[in-house]
């Protein structure tokens, strides 16, 4: 394996990691959203 093909193979594992925790942080971020969304909807008593 060529220092070319094991850079592309390190850049392809970075942005596919990337890519798995700006979906965990959107996932976070509407999670979130809901929660405050349902507090909103039903205060604490």
């Amino acid at each position: 394996m060529s220092e070319m093909d094991k850079l592309k193979d390190a850049v392809e594992t970075l942005n596919k990691s990337i890519e798995e925790k700006k979906a965990a942080i959107r996932k976070a971020v509407e999670d979130t959203r809901l929660i405050r969304q349902v507090q909103t909807e039903q205060p604490n008593r």
